[in-house]
């Protein structure tokens, strides 16, 4: 089985453009935890709930400020036909919890991994138990 037969799909996104503010009420809204940024039809990055909530406590005026100047634009992806097993050694190796799905520079849905890293090693031999929604 390949991650796009379990995918997240029709994953709400933001803007660059678009403030702490908007990506906190979208997140709320859509009970997710993280946000694809796009512009247009690409993707250029990903907010989660702890980039909103660091840039918070940091900034005393974090509401308005931009997601283009928090985003990650390091982005770990990978593409829709990829395994569970590959899907789950990147997530580990990057230690991220949200695996970006791209179809080229297009956005194509999104995994999300809710274990600790260190259940993770022991999950490898049977990935499909680890991914869980929602985003």
């Amino acid at each position: 089985m390949r991650i796009a037969d379990v995918m997240t799909r029709d994953l709400p996104t933001v803007a660059p453009g678009s403030s702490v503010r908007e990506a906190a009420r979208e997140m709320r809204r859509a009970r997710v935890r993280a946000l694809p940024v796009v512009e247009g039809d690409r993707l250029v990055g990903i907010v989660t709930d702890w980039d909103l909530a660091q840039a918070i406590a940091d900034d005393g005026d974090a509401a308005s400020r931009l997601l283009g100047d928090l985003m990650t634009t390091d982005l770990v992806a990978a593409a829709p036909d990829a395994t569970f097993a590959e899907a789950a050694e990147l997530m580990a190796e990057r230690r991220v919890h949200h695996l970006l799905v791209r179809d080229g520079e297009r956005l194509a849905g999104m995994l999300h991994l809710d274990v600790e890293w260190s259940e993770l090693s022991g999950a490898i031999g049977s990935p499909m138990a680890t991914f869980t929604a929602p985003i």
